[in-house]
């Protein structure tokens, strides 16, 4: 059916299936999908949350053996998302207050969502950053580059999940030997996929 290199595979974990979903790109930016699979669940992964190492494993390997026939490919690769109970979302917000009014550049709003990506939350990593808005007194600007100001507070909402439900599903996929490309917020994907 083609190269593997072409093929794109998905795999997400969820609570009541594990599905595997493999797909082509078309030249004109389509998706042509090559096959679908899934396993049940029950009992092992809930809420998100992997509880069976061994048998999350298994159904991973399962997939992965029939969207090979499938596909003609040997999968090695794959996205993987991440849902759950686990996964929530907490406000944060990062203010820096200047000596004199300067232009807000590129580099200091960066600087200030690089301070918020470094943010410790106790047993939890941040996933994902969402810019909110940047409020300059009493001005809120989604995007304040160009601005004058002599204080800017970043104001974010950090995606986050227990440290352990990451290193979980890595570990499945290593053992199932799949690579994971990229771990993805399935809620924020499916947002953005849906929603406009």
């Amino acid at each position: 059916m083609g190269a593997e290199k072409d093929i794109i595979v998905a795999i997400e974990l969820g609570s009541s299936a594990i599905r595997g979903i493999a797909g082509k790109k078309e030249a004109d930016g389509s998706m042509q999908i090559l096959a679908i699979e899934q396993e049940k669940t029950s009992g092992i992964i809930r809420r998100g949350v992997i509880y069976n190492i061994d048998k999350t494993k298994t159904a991973i390997e399962r997939i992965k053996e029939r969207l090979n026939e499938k596909t003609g490919a040997n999968i090695t690769r794959a996205y993987v998302g991440i849902a759950g109970q686990s996964v929530h979302t907490e406000s944060n917000r990062v203010k820096r207050v200047m000596d004199s009014r300067i232009k807000v550049s590129q580099d200091l709003v960066d600087s200030l969502l690089d301070e918020n990506r470094n943010t410790q939350y106790p047993d939890r990593e941040i996933l994902e950053v969402i810019p909110q808005e940047y409020q300059m007194g009493i001005n809120s600007e989604v995007d304040p580059v160009g601005t004058q100001t002599d204080q800017i507070e970043g104001r974010y909402l950090n995606v986050i999940a227990r440290t352990q439900l990451q290193e979980n599903i890595r570990r499945c996929m290593r053992e199932a030997n799949i690579e994971v490309v990229e771990l993805f917020t399935t809620p924020l994907v499916l947002a953005d996929s849906l929603l406009d």
